[in-house]
């Protein structure tokens, strides 16, 4: 049979055969064949990992069931236990999380994605000693738990040069996602009439009359194994076209009308024991045996079906020759035969998790025995890092729990772990579910309204999330007013998305007010908002003070248990207030942490706002990076609502970078999330990152249009503080060049009303004013350049030194403006401003003088993981301190470290360190 579903596959199996040769060389895939079931995935799947072991790979095998998905990481399980020796070969922190996860020790909660993190690792590891390459390979991916499949998804995106293949077989529903993560994707598609037909006559048990196999093929619907089976029904005489065919050939889909055909004609004791076994395809034949006698069948019952071929023994275990041979046996009995299945299996099989699963299919009515000892299975799940087998797990303990506050309990804590998830509309969904009269308990009613309010405010119903929230605030204010101001802390955010500084004035306080002594870092994030407001509004003596107070307790007290979001908001902050040094160190402690503990949803809110520091640093490839990691975090970890921040502050620094394709992109994406709940402060980055794309790019009535809508919403919303978003600037700037002065004039006015007498507004009025000048100009330039070069800001220290060579030249004072232009020609290029380079070369030549474009490296031939590296190496990090950090394999780093230095033309990691230094 094997041999004749291979036939008409040919391209396919070139396709994978052409990844394990490239294994060998070092060379890493992600593979996903694609069919429907009957297609031959689970036959190619197996002549390729016979292949792989006749070539020397090592081979990792797992086959996904569907009765397991609930199972916390059933898959990774199967895959993984033949190789957990090698364990002992990666870090300590690694090994520990894979056997918390594998159930092979106790130990604390992991952080989401941290199994992920040490199971590439662990691949890393193995692969080192496979000189030939490692297979993963994966039949019915389609039934992977999601624990296991986000894993798996987190390994086969970070795929380099390790020398491993991940193969995934799937079928096209259920959609696990599993097309969209940029794998290669091998679709195996109906078999064409030449290939179909030489499968028919392979299969047959007599030579095939032309009028029956045209039939059959039409019935086969082009799949292999339809056409397998309906040739295996044949009679000679029915082969020959002497006796008539059935009309239509099977009564049903030709696969699944074969399959119930097969088991039709069984005895009953024998179709009895395939529901058993067809309830559990992990049990062993001993288990399955039990349960059977307890059903009061007969055992040998097994041995019929083997011999009738329906299963095959796979050591210790009986395995249905197909999948859907199982789900046939499976769903034709009845409810009530199945739940009898499951109760004789849940009291015979081994392993708590798994009589509990089966206890839990067994029932259809409340059971408090059963939800809690689900809802316990579900506790465990989560410990070991499960959080989707746990949240499966206490929705189904909620199900069965007959008692109205346990129900309401268990509710709340998968719907509290759907959230954690990034999936807001289930946590929703189950937290409208729980009826009024069910809460009971203050403190779960507490726990789902909180969860409502804020996930419906990271739905993107900003409004709606934050009334609730504000109510659930003042329900709590007497009895927990702790909670009660973390409430409010969290609401904060719609006020920032949308710029509502009144609001959150009143929020602030509010906080402040039930925080009041006791509660310091309650009060310290009260005051990161206040000092936000303060900032935004033009008050920054008032925020400068604010800001002071609250960091004073969080460098005494820490940050408590607020969110990751709302610390990096202070930095945030800092930022905003000009102390780029102070929070350079509370962002580097904050990232690290998120590191060490291999927490990724933690890096996504301090890694933007660290992308932030670097553009404002001139530090545009560091700045890339970061935001670049950031926005890619946000979507592997499901975690969209931060999507939009991601995407706005990495278009901010591909519009000074001149990537204008992505720029554009990434702005578009941003401001229509923005746009679409409302958020007209959060859009401000991505617009202001347009203006500044197309006033680089030497546009300057487009960089205009785009400026004005951020002037447009900065009045209406009211924010003044120009260094919040540094549009400001560049308007004045794309005015002037426009040749529109009196404007420009104008704007500049607007600008310098309440800029402080240092710091980067300071010196941008500088600039500015140099530019308006229409006499000469030179001293506020220079004093700009000066300012600029005591903050440390590179990038707009080039631009004012841009602007002084060209006022020097058209003073006629050619000689003096060619040291200007040279040192910004030197800046842009090492910094990768392409448009800002093309510029000052431009100007300089205009002086008589001329630079050789490319003097500085091209960081812009870089991928962004190159980038990252190079930037890492280049900061003295070892490759597997690289490797930890980027959470990629030693051979990865090393594969990219080659190709920087191929792309660069450089020959070492000193020569990288010295030619990023400026970047």
């Amino acid at each position: 049979m094997a041999v004749a579903e291979l036939m008409g596959r040919t391209t396919e199996l070139a396709a994978v055969h052409a990844r394990l040769e490239a294994a060998g060389a070092g060379e890493s895939a992600a593979v996903v064949l694609v069919g429907e079931a009957g297609m031959g995935k689970s036959t190619m799947l197996r002549a390729v990992t016979e292949a792989a072991t006749e070539r020397g790979l090592t081979v990792l095998r797992a086959r996904a069931v569907e009765a397991e998905q609930g199972l916390p990481f059933a898959g990774l399980h199967e895959l993984l236990l033949p190789v957990i020796d090698a364990t002992g070969q990666v870090a300590p922190h690694h090994a520990r999380a894979l056997h918390i996860a594998l159930g092979l020790e106790p130990g604390e909660p992991q952080p989401p994605f941290a199994l992920a993190v040490a199971l590439l690792a662990l691949l890393g590891a193995i692969a080192d000693d496979a000189p030939e390459g490692l297979l993963l390979a994966v039949d019915d991916a389609q039934w992977l738990d999601d624990d296991s499949l986000d894993a798996l998804r987190f390994v086969g995106r970070r795929l380099g040069a390790e020398g491993i293949v991940l193969l995934l077989a799937a079928r096209p529903e259920p959609d696990r996602g599993l097309r969209d993560q940029g794998f290669d994707v091998v679709t195996i598609a109906p078999l064409e009439d030449e290939a179909a037909t030489a499968v028919l006559h392979a299969a047959a048990p007599a030579e095939l009359a032309a009028g029956v196999a045209a039939q059959l093929l039409a019935a086969s619907g082009g799949s292999p194994l339809a056409l397998v089976e309906l040739a295996s029904h044949l009679t000679a005489d029915q082969a020959t076209g002497a006796a008539a065919l059935a009309d239509p050939p099977l009564p049903t889909g030709a696969i699944e009308g074969s399959f119930r055909a097969d088991l039709d004609g069984l005895p009953a004791s024998v179709a009895a024991a395939l529901l058993v076994a067809a309830a559990d395809e992990r049990a062993s034949r001993a288990e399955l045996a039990s349960a059977i006698l307890r059903l009061g069948g007969d055992p040998a019952a097994l041995t019929q079906a083997e011999a009738a071929g329906l299963v095959i023994a796979d050591g210790a275990r009986l395995l249905f020759r197909h999948p859907l041979l199982r789900a046939v046996a499976y769903h034709r009995a009845t409810g009530a035969e199945q739940r009898a299945a499951h109760q004789a299996l849940a009291a015979v099989v081994d392993g708590e998790a798994r009589q509990t699963a089966h206890l839990a299919a067994a029932t259809d009515h409340p059971d408090e025995a059963v939800a809690e000892r689900v809802a316990t299975q579900a506790a465990a799940a989560v410990a070991r890092g499960a959080l989707d087998a746990g949240s499966r797990g206490y929705e189904r303990a909620a199900e069965l729990s007959p008692d109205p506050t346990n129900r309401a309990r268990r509710t709340a804590r998968a719907a509290t772990l759907y959230a954690t998830l990034g999936q807001p509309d289930r946590a929703l969904r189950l937290v409208e579910s729980v009826r009024a009269d069910d809460l009971t308990d203050p403190a779960v009613r507490v726990t789902l309204d909180r969860i409502r309010g804020e996930t419906t405010m990271r739905s993107g119903r900003l409004d709606e999330g934050y009334g609730l929230l504000l109510a659930l605030a003042e329900q709590m204010s007497s009895a927990d007013p702790a909670q009660a101001a973390e409430v409010l802390v969290m609401a904060g955010l719609r006020d920032r998305i949308v710029g509502d500084y009144p609001s959150m004035a009143a929020l602030t306080a509010r906080a402040a007010e039930l925080a009041g002594d006791g509660l310091p870092i309650h009060a310290a994030f009260a005051g990161v908002l206040q000092a936000i407001v303060l900032v935004n509004t033009g008050d920054t003596p008032g925020a400068d003070a604010a800001i002071e107070r609250s960091f004073a307790t969080f460098d005494a007290d820490g940050f408590g248990a607020f969110s990751d979001e709302l610390r990096a908001s202070a930095s945030h902050c800092l930022i905003w207030l000009g102390h780029l040094d102070r929070a350079a160190a509370h962002l580097q402690r904050q990232i690290s942490e998120a590191r060490a503990r291999d927490a990724l949803t933690a890096l996504i809110c301090p890694l933007t706002v660290q992308a932030q520091l670097d553009l404002r640093r001139g530090r545009l490839s560091a700045a890339f990076s970061a935001a670049n990691e950031a926005l890619t975090m946000a979507v592997e970890t499901r975690q969209l609502g931060f999507f939009a921040f991601a995407a706005g502050f990495l278009a901010e620094t591909e519009a000074a970078l001149g990537r204008e394709p992505e720029c554009r992109e990434h702005a578009g994406a941003a401001i229509a999330i923005a746009d679409a709940v409302g958020g007209a402060a959060l859009s401000l980055w991505s617009r202001s990152a347009l203006g500044m794309l197309e006033l680089g790019l030497g546009r300057y009535d487009e960089a205009i249009a785009a400026l004005e809508e951020c002037r447009a919403i900065s009045e209406r919303i009211g924010l003044v503080e120009p260094s919040v978003v540094q549009w400001r600037g560049n308007h004045v700037e794309a005015l002037f060049r426009a040749g529109r002065h009196e404007e420009a004039r104008a704007s500049l006015a607007a600008f310098e009303r309440g800029v402080p007498s240092t710091g980067w507004s300071w010196a941008t009025a500088a600039r500015l004013r140099g530019l308006l000048d229409e006499e000469d100009g030179v001293e506020e330039l220079m004093a700009s350049v000066a300012a600029f070069d005591a903050a440390g800001t590179t990038f707009e220290a080039a631009r004012s030194r841009l602007a002084l060579g060209e006022r020097l030249r058209r003073l006629r004072r050619r000689r003096e403006s060619r040291e200007p232009l040279r040192m910004a020609i030197n800046t842009f290029e090492q910094a990768g401003a392409t448009p800002w380079a093309t510029r000052a070369r431009e100007e300089l030549r205009a002086t008589g003088e001329s630079i050789v474009a490319g003097g500085a490296i091209a960081t812009d031939d870089l991928t962004p993981n190159e980038l990252r590296v190079a930037l890492l190496v280049a900061d003295g990090r070892t490759n597997p301190e690289v490797a930890a950090e980027l959470y990629m394999a030693r051979k990865t780093v090393e594969h990219h470290l080659s190709q920087i230095y191929r792309k660069l033309g450089l020959r070492g990691r000193t020569e990288l360190a010295r030619a990023l230094a400026a970047s």
